[in-house]
C-alpha cells in the first residue's frame, strides 16, 4: 500500500470523527435549549400567578378597610342595627358569666357524684364500684383499675345455668369455692374492696349466670366507711335483697367475719362491736326477706370475739385454714 493511500485514510477517519463529535454537540445544545425554553415558560407562568395573588390580596384589604367598623361583610350599612356603646361591656359580661356557671355546674357534679343519697342521709359517700347515673355498673373500664379489670373479666365469662354463685368482697374473692365444691357449677363473683352498693351496680352480670343459689357476704367495707352508723348500710342492704329476691335464686346471707384484735388497735375503733351490730341487722333483714342467715364465725373467734390470729394473714383476710373452717360452716347448707 502506498503512503499516499495511508495518508488519505487517516484524513478520512479524522474527518468522520470530527463530524460525529460536531453532531453530538449539536444535539446536546439543542436539547439544552429546549429545556431552557420549557423552564422559561414555567417561570413566566409562576410570575403571572404571583401577580394575580398579589392583586387579590390588595383588593381584599382595600375592601376590608372600606367597610365601617361593626358591619358584617355584605351587610347593608343602612339596614344594619344600631349599636349601643354599652354593648361592648355587655358582651364582656356575657362571655364571663358562662365560665362562672360552668364552675358552679362542676361543683354540683362533684356533690352529686355516685348514687343519689336516700332521704334523711346527708353523708358524702362514693361507692367503690364505679356507678352510672342509673345505678348500674359503668360501660367502660379504667385502665389499671383492679375493680374494673375484675368486673369486666367476670362479664366476659358469663355462662349458665349455674348452681351456686359466691358473691361479695375480697373475703369471697380470695376463696377457692370452685375447688371446695367441684360437684357443683360454682362461680366466684367476689371483688376486693366491694360494698353493698357496688354489688347492686353489677347485679346484671350476676343474674345473667342464672344461679340457683346465691351465697352472699358483704358489709365490712361499708362499716369502715361509716355507713352503719348513719343507717345507710341497712338501706342499701334492703335494696340489694330486693334485687336478689326478684330473681329465681335462693338467698343465703353469711355473717360478716370479725377482724383480729391487732387490726382494731391499728384502726383505732371498736370494729368487732360494729360488726356484731351489723350482723344483728342482717339477721333481722333475712327474716323479713325470707332469706337464709348463716353464722360462719363458728370456730374462727378467739376468747374476746376477735378473729383468731392464726387464721388471718393481715388481721382481716384468711389463711387456707381459715377458709377450711368457713367451708365446714357452710357444708350443711350446700349439700
Amino acid at each position: 500500500m502506498k503512503r499516499s493511500d495511508i495518508a488519505i485514510g487517516i484524513v478520512v477517519f479524522l474527518c468522520v470523527t470530527l463530524l460525529g463529535v460536531a453532531v453530538i454537540e449539536y444535539l446536546a445544545l439543542k436539547k439544552s435549549g429546549e429545556q431552557v425554553t420549557v423552564l422559561t415558560e414555567k417561570n413566566e407562568e409562576l410570575e403571572e400567578k404571583v401577580e394575580r395573588l398579589s392583586a387579590d390580596v390588595s383588593s381584599g384589604k382595600e375592601q376590608q378597610d372600606a367597610e365601617p367598623a361593626g358591619e358584617k361583610p355584605g351587610e347593608d350599612p343602612d339596614t344594619a342595627p344600631e349599636t349601643d356603646p354599652g354593648d361592648a361591656d355587655d358582651d364582656i359580661e356575657d362571655t364571663e358569666t358562662p365560665d362562672e356557671d360552668e364552675d358552679d355546674e362542676d361543683d354540683d357534679d362533684d356533690e352529686d357524684s355516685g348514687r343519689e343519697e336516700p332521704d334523711g342521709f346527708g353523708i358524702d359517700f362514693t361507692t367503690i364500684g364505679p356507678i352510672r347515673d342509673d345505678g348500674r355498673f359503668k360501660d367502660y373500664a379504667i385502665e389499671g383499675n383492679p375493680y374494673d379489670e375484675t368486673q369486666y373479666r367476670y362479664e366476659s365469662m358469663i355462662s349458665y345455668p349455674t348452681d351456686i354463685v359466691f358473691l361479695g368482697d375480697s373475703l369471697i374473692a380470695k376463696g377457692a369455692w370452685e375447688e371446695f365444691y367441684p360437684e357443683y357449677i360454682v362461680k366466684n363473683r367476689g371483688i376486693s374492696g366491694d360494698t353493698i352498693d357496688g354489688i347492686r351496680a353489677r347485679m346484671d352480670s350476676i343474674v345473667a349466670t342464672q344461679p340457683d343459689r346465691i351465697f352472699l357476704m358483704v358489709g365490712i367495707n361499708d362499716i369502715l366507711y361509716g355507713k352503719l352508723a348513719t343507717g345507710r348500710m341497712e338501706h342499701d342492704y334492703k335494696l340489694l335483697l330486693d334485687e336478689i329476691r326478684a330473681t329465681d335464686a335462693e338467698i343465703y346471707v353469711m355473717s360478716i367475719l370479725p377482724v383480729a384484735n391487732y387490726m382494731q388497735e391499728s384502726v383505732g375503733g371498736d370494729i368487732n362491736s360494729w360488726i356484731g351490730e351489723a350482723n344483728d341487722m342482717i339477721r333481722g333483714l333475712c327474716e323479713d326477706y325470707d332469706a337464709h342467715y348463716i353464722d360462719v364465725r363458728g370456730g374462727m373467734k378467739d376468747g374476746s370475739g376477735g378473729l383468731r390470729e392464726e387464721l388471718t394473714i393481715d388481721g382481716v383476710h384468711l389463711t387456707g385454714e381459715g377458709y377450711r373452717i368457713w367451708k365446714e360452716n357452710l357444708d350443711d347448707y350446700i349439700d
